[in-house]
């Protein structure tokens, strides 16, 4: 199956090992494909570098499950973009 997760679902794994996200992005690695867009790789690795961060995990933490997951996911291109959130960032 491939699954996708948004930024903020990567991030909430990142800083908390025992955290929903994080048992859903361990458990997509062992048995999914995890697709990714070059943009959700780029949003990742630029918001997780944040300082209110640092008090969760620490940034060489974080770089690792950056690199991992960019090691882990099929990146893919964008077809077509849904604005499908009120975020608009």
């Amino acid at each position: 199956m491939a699954v996708v997760f948004d930024t903020n679902v990567l991030i909430s794994a990142a800083l908390a090992a025992k955290s929903v996200p994080s048992i859903a992005v361990r458990n997509a690695v062992q048995t999914d494909i995890i697709l990714l867009s070059a943009a959700t790789l780029s949003e990742l690795a630029s918001t997780i570098e944040r300082s209110k961060f640092d008090r969760y995990a620490s940034r060489d933490g974080r770089r690792t499950f950056v690199a991992f997951i960019h090691a882990t996911a099929r990146i893919v291109p964008i077809r077509r973009f849904v604005q499908a959130c009120r975020d608009p960032g």
